[in-house]
This record gives structure tokens, sequence and C-alpha cells, in this order.
């Protein structure tokens, strides 16, 4: 019997839980697990608690993870969590104090212009560690690929390449997925309270591989997850073309935000995928819509693929949630394990 494949997603937010998005990311987290489990696949979803979600009604502490962290041993608590878990998708919040370091529940801090990111980034460096023992001490079962979203989680890919401590971890695909290419999460390198060498102080990776490009003396979790991930997914083939141009102010064009020749480099070597966002939502009542009511638009308008992908998947129609470009993520997520 076929061993059911599990992989661990690693983020900030989180709309399956209250109080869990800020923004785009919260509906990915949300809705992609769903999505891939309907296929047969196991799927971990990993955040921090913000000094909240584990709080929720039915949450148990699973375990405690102990980090080398800033010098000094830190331990966080893993819990699992009832809110937002359904078949074949797992809920786990991850606690400790620093994760609620600008209040209980706030998930973005907003630290002053001269330290950009730098509660956040001591934060979320902290979470990456702690979410990687977990994994690597078998708390969630074998895992197989382990899923980043944007740069919250882009220290991860750094450690599980580099730190020694995850050696068990090094051959396990990882998939980046970039949700806000503009926020990077940069921080120094050294000199400062929240900088790389204050986090992780006997841990020195190269260079080349974390620094930004632009600031060769800061780190960049987004530079580092795109150079060290077997897959790199963006929101359309379009802007996964668009990102490996430079920005040009003159004409309002957002482009590759500094990170353009990582993003060539990923795209030259076949592990940059642009894949078209999907969005699920029901007619308003009494809006004409030019569907029919309960019917979701590009499911009536598109039925012949529908049918197709609803067939391939395996998911009734009565259940099928998702088009076939969602299909799309789960397929390119795993198709070099050969699993597809």
């Amino acid at each position: 019997m076929a061993t059911q494949l599990h992989i661990c997603m690693l983020a900030a937010e989180n709309d399956s839980l209250p109080g869990g998005k800020v923004g785009g990311i919260g509906d990915v987290v949300r809705d992609l697990p769903a999505a891939i489990a309907a296929t047969g696949v196991k799927v971990t979803v990993i955040v921090p608690a913000y000094g909240s979600f584990h709080q929720l009604p039915g949450a148990q502490r699973t375990t405690t993870v102990s980090v080398p962290f800033c010098g000094r041993d830190e331990h966080i608590d893993v819990y699992e969590l009832v809110n937002g878990s359904s078949k074949g998708v797992s809920q786990v919040a991850l606690e400790h104090p620093l994760f609620s370091a600008c209040g209980t529940g706030n998930i973005y801090c907003n630290d002053g212009a001269d330290k950009p990111f730098a509660t956040d980034a001591t934060k979320f460096a902290l979470f990456s560690t702690a979410a990687l023992s977990a994994i690597a001490s078998d708390a969630f079962g074998s895992v197989d690929v382990i899923h980043m979203h944007d740069w919250h989680a882009g220290f991860a890919a750094i450690l599980a390449f580099y730190d020694p401590q995850y050696e068990s971890l090094k051959y396990i695909p990882r998939v980046f997925s970039i949700h806000n290419l503009a926020m990077q999460g940069i921080r120094p390198l050294s000199g400062d309270d929240s900088s790389w060498e204050t986090w992780f102080p006997e841990f020195n990776p190269p260079e080349e591989s974390i620094v930004d490009p632009r600031w060769p003396n800061c780190v960049n979790p987004m530079a580092a997850a795109i150079r060290l991930s077997t897959r790199v997914h963006t929101v359309s083939p379009t802007y996964a073309n668009e990102i490996q141009q430079a920005n040009d102010a003159s004409r309002g064009f957002h482009g590759g935000e500094g990170l353009e020749k990582d993003l060539q480099a990923a795209a030259r070597e076949q592990r940059l995928v642009g894949i078209l966002n999907g969005t699920e939502y029901e007619p308003v009542s009494g809006v004409e819509t030019g569907v029919k009511p309960g019917v979701k638009p590009g499911v009536e308008t598109n039925e012949k693929q529908s049918r197709s992908f609803l067939k391939r998947a395996k998911v009734s129609s009565r259940d099928a949630r998702w088009t076939t470009e969602l299909k799309k993520i789960r397929d390119t997520s795993l198709s070099w394990l050969g699993k597809t």
C-alpha cells in the first residue's frame, strides 16, 4: 500500500483561524490545503500562535521543541488545533512569547523607518527554526514536501539547506510561494539586535546564498528562498515573466523588485512556475451575475474542462470546490517527486 504524501506548509497567516488573515496569504493558506487534500495528499499547516491561536477551544499541546536562538535555548510549544482542520488537513500553531511581541493576536508589527521588519524578522526567524525542529523530530510524522509562503517562512529555506541540525531535511523538496514580492524582510547580517548574527551566532551559511543583491551586508529571506527552493510559485504565468524584469518607475512598472536576476536564474533552471490564482465565491443574492444560483463563475462557462478536472482528481461534482488552476498547484508542487 502506497504511503500517503505529506506536505507541511509554513506561513504567517491562515484565515482558517479567527483573526488569522491580514492579506492574500491568509486566503491561500485557508483554501489551498483543502484543495490539495481532496486529491489524497495529507497537509499540515503551521503558523505562529501570536499568543492567541493556542487558546482556541479544543487546542491541545502535543509537544515542546527547544532550539538555539539568540545565544540561548528557547522553548516553543506545539499545539494541534480544531479550527480549520478537516479530512486530510491538520492545523498547528507554535506558541512563544516573542510571537506576540506587538500584542496578543497581532500578526505583524509596525517598526519605525530606521528598523524596518526588525521585530517581525526576529519573530519569523524563530518561528522558522522552531517549525523545522518540530518537523525534524517527526512531531507531524514523515514529511515529503516543505511549502513556505512569502518571506516570513523564507528563513526555513536557509536553515533546512545549510544548518547541520536539520541535515535530515536538506533533501526534502522545498516549495516557495511568492505573495508580495515587494516585502522581503531584509535585515543586517550583523551589528544589530535583529540580525542574522544575533539570531544564529554559531551558524554561518554561505553569504552569497542569503544576502540581498543590492545590500550585501544584509540577509534577504525572500531572495534566499528563491535561490534555495526546489520550486518557486507566483500568482500567474504572466507575472512570472514580469518579475524577471527590473522595475521601471518611469512607466509605473513593478517587476522583480531588485530580485530579477535571482528570478531569471530560477526560470533558467526551470524552478519558477506561474500559476493563475483562482477565487471561490458565491453569487450575491439579488445581483445579476450571469450565472445560475449556486454555480461558481468559471465552472459553468468552462464545464468541459471542469468535468475533466473532476474526473482526474477523483472528486465528486457535489463536493468539488476547485477548478483546473488549483490542480496545477498540486501537480507542480509534486511533479518532481513522481507522485502525480
